[in-house]
């Protein structure tokens, strides 16, 4: 997949140039099209590769430490060896002399590549930095977790389940948001959400006319929810209230894949002008939508923009 590869190609720049450079960069990829469990050509995995970026480029040690709990959150494993075959070595030298610290990582995992530096670096006091900056690296594989399995699925697929969710003409449902129309397929919704399998079985108004009312969502907020079911994706870059909206219809709902998409697009890595932060000053509304979701589905995350 192109996005795996521009996140090597990345990663390895990362090796020598400065944070600021690349690290919007890899902001800007698209973590549900990226294959985690994916090698590069010299055999590495993307944690292995993330921890020579953390020893090589002291400049982002602190994003590069965030990037690597995002990417475990996304489906990166710590425990997935490096190919036997891994020929990419990087070199400390201990002295004017030549003399080299070394560690292959061959058939090692980021845990087990982690504590092979370590243990180098442990008889010489001359590397502490880097052996400091290991310990986070030890404590952020610790700490981050990964909230559900990610598998690798072709653009292919997506593109199809996108040409599905635009086929209106097979469309039965309809969806009156607060600004217009829109429509969907009904089984669709009825697989994903017995709250939306209730009332289109009622004999309401909603189960004879196939017909959900949701008059304090906008469209933009219900196409949102809706291209994040059919793909686990968007081509967008929804604001905040649109991502939080669309997340308040998901969780309303119950449609559980939906709010954990959203949660982790709201929570993702921001670029500088756009940081997701708490803000009190916001509406009593939002307020109220972020902490139910959190308290429902024990999330924490940044839920508004500063």
């Amino acid at each position: 997949m192109a996005q795996t590869e521009l996140l090597f190609a990345l990663l390895t720049t990362g090796e020598c140039c400065e944070a600021n450079d690349w690290i919007k960069a890899l902001k800007r990829l698209h973590p549900e099209r990226i294959d985690w469990s994916s090698r590069n050509d010299d055999g590495l995995t993307i944690l292995v590769q993330c921890v020579i970026v953390l020893l090589r480029n002291s400049s982002c040690e602190q994003e590069m430490l965030n990037m690597i709990e995002h990417f475990i959150s996304y489906g990166a494993s710590i425990t997935q060896k490096c190919t036997a075959e891994a020929s990419a070595t990087f070199v400390f030298y201990k002295d004017s002399d030549g003399d080299e610290l070394l560690v292959k990582p061959s058939g090692l995992s980021a845990i087990s590549y982690v504590q092979a530096w370590a243990r180098e670096f442990d008889v010489d006091t001359r590397f502490s930095d880097e052996s400091k900056r290991l310990a986070k690296a030890l404590n952020c594989f610790a700490g981050a977790e990964t909230q559900h399995v990610r598998v690798p699925v072709y653009e292919g697929i997506i593109e199809l389940w996108e040409k599905f969710l635009t086929a209106e003409s097979a469309h039965d449902l309809t969806i009156e948001a607060a600004d217009g129309l829109v429509t969907a397929h009904a089984q669709m919704l009825k697989e994903a959400s017995a709250v939306v399998t209730a009332m289109l079985a009622s004999p309401m108004k909603e189960g004879q006319l196939q017909r959900i009312q949701v008059k304090d969502v906008a469209k933009r907020e219900v196409s949102l929810f809706l291209e994040i079911l059919y793909t686990c994706s968007t081509h967008n870059e929804p604001d905040y209230k649109t991502a939080l909206q669309a997340l308040d219809l998901a969780h309303r709902w119950q449609v559980d894949v939906v709010v954990m998409v959203l949660a982790n697009l709201l929570q993702g890595p921001a670029e500088d002008d756009r940081a997701w932060v708490v803000s009190p000053n916001r509406g009593r509304h939002e307020f109220i939508i972020a902490y139910k979701v959190i308290r429902h589905y024990g999330i924490m995350y940044w839920c508004f923009k500063k």
